[in-house]
């Protein structure tokens, strides 16, 4: 009994080697295959990548841009800086996103590949919000300095006025306290203008205690402050429709308090006379 047990071990310790030999050659052999199969792979990706660069299947034959209308799409082609015919696969679409944001119009670019001969390019532009009378130039929503543009599309911009810069350039924002609080009172004024009933032409900055605003084709200068609400700017049109209406000439309008807006008359103004006050 003894002996039949010894001989069962010993041929088990045996054959397990030999099962572990046979394991690690199959494991060999699928190693290498795959090994293989990866070479291969690799290899072939090579030469197509390789194909692919020297094609012209591959070249570029039209370039699109969409998003733009200040800038014209001549000067976006020519900020793009590469030949149609270039590979669409050697063209570094970051670095024309970056050269195309340099317009000082531009603020931001996007450059996708339509393979396989097409670039797409989308232009986010700057709005100019205000002409900047003494300076010859614009500025956006975020108080970045544009350079002027044709007259008729800015011609419905109100103008800034008394506002004095040393150093400028365009395409960065303005160093300008009064530059930022006009930016900041034009957007408000809009959200609450959302009709379009109230036309600003213009803003005096020239003493910013007592800035002046103008609107419409009327020379009534509109004492605005620079602090408090503005929501007494949403009655002004109607004042200034019934001074109008009844010939009234004022010499200014004072809109800095709540729920009233007041009116001084200009023929009355060497008489001695208070000013009217109009509730908002």
């Amino acid at each position: 009994m003894r002996s039949t047990k010894k001989m069962y071990f010993n041929e088990i310790a045996v054959r397990e080697p030999r099962h572990v030999l046979l394991a690690l050659i199959k494991a060999f052999n699928r190693t290498t295959v795959v090994v293989t199969v990866l070479g291969f792979l690799a290899l072939m990706g090579h030469h197509v990548y390789t194909w692919a660069l020297q094609t012209p299947f591959f070249e570029i034959q039209e370039i699109r841009v969409r998003g733009h209308h200040i800038i014209s799409e001549e000067r976006a082609l020519s900020l793009i800086g590469i030949e149609e015919d270039c590979n669409i696969f050697r063209c570094d679409v970051d670095a024309v996103e970056r050269r195309v944001a340099q317009d000082p119009f531009v603020r931001k670019a996007d450059v996708k590949r339509r393979l396989p001969s097409k670039l797409l390019l989308s232009i986010e532009e700057r709005k100019p919000l205000a002409f900047l009378a003494d300076m010859i130039g614009m500025v956006d929503d975020e108080g970045v300095l544009l350079p002027p543009i044709a007259p008729e599309q800015w011609s419905d911009l109100p103008l800034l006025t008394g506002i004095g810069v040393e150093k400028i350039r365009f395409g960065e924002p303005l160093q300008s306290e009064p530059v930022a609080w006009a930016v900041s009172f034009l957007k408000a004024a809009a959200a609450l203008n959302s009709n379009g009933a109230l036309e600003i032409t213009e803003i005096d900055l020239s003493d910013m205690a007592h800035p002046l605003l103008y609107a419409g084709d009327r020379s009534v200068p509109v004492r605005i402050g620079v602090t408090g609400s503005l929501s007494q700017l949403t009655s002004l049109p109607v004042v200034l429709a019934d001074l109008e209406r009844k010939g009234i000439e004022a010499e200014y309008i004072d809109v800095r308090f709540s729920n009233q807006i007041l009116v001084r008359p200009r023929r009355f103004t060497n008489m001695g006379l208070e000013s009217k006050a109009v509730k908002g």
